[in-house]
C-alpha cells in the first residue's frame, strides 16, 4: 500500500511540475536562452571617456569580445555612423573562439569635425548575437531660443500641465 501512495505522489509531483512549462507555451511567449556571447567597446588611453572626445580626434579603442562556450567560428562586424571614420583596423573579424577567453581587436578611429560620430560592434555565432556601442564625443549643446521652432507656444495638455509646443 505504501508503494502505491509513493508513486502517486512522485506522479502528482510530475504533473504539476510541468504545468509551468505549459503555461508558457500555451500562452504564446516564447523564452530565449542568454546569448552566451558579450562584446564591449573601450578606449586604449586608460581614463579617457566619451566626453573627454573632441571633433578631429583621432581615438585608438579596443573592441573586446568573449564567448562563454567554445566556437569553432564567430563573425565580428563594426560599424561607424555619423561621419566617424575607420583611420586604422579591421571593420570585419572571423574565427575561433575560447570559452571565456577575450579576443581584443584594435581599431583606431577618426572622428567626424562636427558632431558625434559612434562605433557599432556585432558579435554573431550561429542564433547568438551580442552588440555594443561607443559614442565618440559628448552630445552637442543646444542654446535657448535656437534651433527649428525658436518661438515655443505656452499650452496646457489633456491633465492641465502646462507644455511649450514647438511648430
Amino acid at each position: 500500500m505504501m508503494i502505491y501512495k509513493l508513486a502517486a505522489i512522485l506522479l502528482s509531483f510530475s504533473l504539476f511540475s510541468s504545468l509551468p512549462a505549459l503555461a508558457v507555451q500555451q500562452g504564446g511567449t516564447k523564452v530565449k536562452p542568454l546569448s552566451p556571447l558579450s562584446v564591449t567597446i573601450r578606449p586604449v588611453q586608460q581614463g579617457l571617456s566619451s566626453s573627454d572626445i573632441k571633433p578631429g580626434d583621432v581615438v585608438q579603442l579596443e573592441v573586446v569580445v568573449v564567448s562563454h562556450v567554445g566556437l569553432t567560428r564567430a563573425d565580428l562586424k563594426i560599424t561607424l555612423t555619423g561621419g566617424a571614420r575607420l583611420a586604422a583596423g579591421d571593420d570585419r573579424w572571423s574565427g575561433p573562439m575560447e570559452k571565456d577567453r577575450e579576443t581584443v581587436i584594435p581599431v583606431t578611429v577618426a572622428v567626424p569635425q562636427t558632431g558625434r560620430g559612434e562605433v557599432k560592434a556585432t558579435l554573431s555565432a550561429g542564433g547568438f548575437h551580442a552588440g555594443a556601442q561607443f559614442t565618440l564625443g559628448q552630445e552637442p549643446k543646444v542654446k535657448p531660443g535656437s534651433g527649428p521652432g525658436k518661438r515655443g507656444m505656452k499650452t496646457k495638455d489633456s491633465k492641465g500641465h502646462d507644455i511649450i509646443e514647438y511648430r
